[in-house]
């Protein structure tokens, strides 16, 4: 074997060939579907477009005078797929987080879950004076303690040119993301020093940056079981920050998304979910401290 055929077959190591018959891409980053296990790329992940056999024989073993609702689509107008949360076969597991935008509360598929890739309005928020209210003073908070900060959660520029200019179109920022997110995966370490990259697999992690100050620092790669509850990555996070040695006893440390193409806050995470429910694989985040207003 050459050089150049040793290097083909190192690069095809990584990740996994999508499992959809007519599909030949080789996929970095495949998805296992949750329900036959198989991995996919992203245009097939959807169980309808890969028939998954799983569904099929789950519909297949119902009664059959019965007529199955028909499934909802993706809340993004011009998208036919099937949404997340209408392919969950059982919805009464207990303490199941629904696949929801956080920000808006629509049903979304695999491909437009996230904020970002549906140009979320956030009008979940205005419609809960509630949660508006809480958001509101938690940029106001964040404002307080941060001097880089705006007051409306925005992070005022550094002088500082980026080395790199991030994409802001859709589909040139996602391959940017998913080569950021392969090379997170070399240099991660593990949060909790008690886990060890042979004891979890690959699939079992969520990765993620960890910034104190994103207009200065662009964070530090950690990865975590993907079961962990939010509340708990905070503390180990603040450890590896000595965080908590300078700030406020009454300080509530929280976790909130940093949009790194306009460097843009998102609402905090809440602390009683797992971290993975609630942000993508590679998402930056700020560990920031909230004070309670005297």
């Amino acid at each position: 074997m050459n050089g150049a055929d040793s290097q083909t077959s190192s690069i095809l190591d990584i990740g996994d060939q999508c499992a959809f018959i007519d599909c030949h891409q080789h996929d970095f980053l495949p998805i296992s579907c949750p329900h036959c296990h198989a991995k996919f790329c992203s245009t097939h992940i959807i169980p309808d477009i890969h028939s998954c056999s799983a569904i099929a024989q789950l519909e297949a073993g119902r009664d059959e005078g019965r007529v199955g609702l028909p499934r909802e689509r993706c809340a993004l107008s011009g998208c036919t797929n099937p949404s997340m949360e209408s392919v969950v076969i059982d919805k009464s597991t207990e303490n199941r987080v629904p696949a929801l935008c956080p920000r808006c509360g629509m049903a979304f598929c695999i491909t437009h879950r996230f904020p970002e890739s549906h140009q979320c309005d956030g009008k979940l928020a205005a419609k809960d004076p509630e949660r508006k209210a809480r958001e509101d003073n938690a940029h106001l908070l964040l404002a307080k303690n941060f001097p880089n900060l705006g007051p409306s959660g925005s992070i005022v520029k550094p002088s500082v040119v980026r080395s790199t200019k991030i994409p802001t179109d859709p589909v040139k920022l996602g391959k940017y993301n998913a080569i950021q997110l392969m090379k997170m995966k070399t240099t991660a370490l593990p949060a909790d020093p008690k886990d060890k990259s042979a004891s979890v697999s690959p699939q079992d992690r969520t990765y993620v940056k960890i910034t104190t100050d994103p207009a200065v620092d662009p964070g530090k790669a950690y990865w975590l079981r993907r079961s962990i509850i939010t509340g708990r990555a905070v503390d180990l996070f603040a450890s590896h920050t000595n965080l908590r040695t300078s700030i406020a006893d009454d300080s509530t440390i929280v976790l909130i998304p940093v949009s790194l193409a306009d460097l843009s806050l998102g609402p905090p995470l809440r602390n009683d979910l797992t971290l993975s429910a609630q942000v993508t694989d590679g998402a930056t985040l700020l560990l920031a401290p909230l004070t309670s207003s005297p």
